[in-house]
């Protein structure tokens, strides 16, 4: 899967992932399979200070092969179609976690 394969809201989460390098991302949109901040969305940056700066790198047109952590972010949002993504721990710029949020119908 390509990053400028992906629409502008899934592009728009990785960047941020890259831009957060370390931390995470909360109360994030999932509609029609789609990652959207919403005025909700926050960033928490984690300052380590044990380990070097690494900057992810794409080509010259801003385009990259996404790593398998990026692909199962997109394809998890794709799957949910519809919820919270309360919590994404990004580490090293890359989603590794995701603490998602769905309606439970009353029984």
């Amino acid at each position: 899967m390509q990053y400028k394969s992906l629409s502008k809201s899934n592009q728009s989460i990785l960047s941020l992932c890259r831009e957060v390098h370390y931390g995470t991302i909360t109360r994030l949109a999932v509609r029609d399979g789609e990652i959207h901040a919403t005025e909700d969305t926050r960033k928490c940056l984690s300052l380590l200070f044990s380990r070097p700066s690494e900057a992810a790198k794409a080509g010259a047109d801003g385009d990259f092969t996404l790593s398998a952590n990026q692909e199962n972010l997109v394809l998890a949002a794709r799957r949910l179609g519809e919820a919270v993504i309360l919590r994404l721990e990004v580490q090293n710029g890359q989603p590794v976690q995701a603490n998602i949020e769905e309606e439970v119908p009353a029984f």
